[in-house]
């Protein structure tokens, strides 16, 4: 391990979990995505999140909005959201982005569970007489 991983694995060593029940863990490149990822920083630190059971991961870069299932090893926790033993990560590279949104690799990891991006997103909208407010749809087209 080098000096940011040991860092890290004692910083959260450390975490007392009875006054700190979730730990949120927040970085710049993602791991998992169904785009652009990290696999170097996930090599680097991905065992470490999981000793030390890590709830969240935040993580931009990729200019698009992503939730995944919680995730160890490359694969989907089986519990899903409901008391997962893996990480739960979510990419929101979505904001200032002179371009805008990227696009997703498709198709999408088994991990994906909903995402924005530029094939599946309107946001910004803005005229000089009236200001419009972001509007968004999942990738499945149904508007929320």
């Amino acid at each position: 391990m080098n000096a940011q991983a040991n860092w890290l694995a004692a910083d959260l060593a450390a975490v007392d979990r009875s006054k700190t029940p979730w730990i949120v863990v927040a970085g710049h490149r993602p791991w998992y995505s169904s785009g652009s990822v990290c696999a170097a920083c996930r090599t680097a630190f991905e065992t470490v999140f999981i000793e030390y059971n890590v709830d969240l991961v935040l993580s931009g870069h990729f200019h698009v909005y992503e939730r995944n299932a919680p995730i160890k090893n490359g694969t989907a926790d089986p519990k899903e959201l409901n008391n997962p033993s893996s990480p739960w990560y979510i990419t929101n590279g979505a904001a200032g982005h002179y371009d805008g949104l990227d696009s997703f690799t498709l198709p999408f990891q088994s991990y994906h569970r909903y995402g924005l991006s530029t094939n599946d997103s309107i946001y910004g909208v803005r005229t000089k007489s009236k200001p419009q407010y972001p509007k968004h749809r999942t990738n499945i087209g149904a508007v929320e």
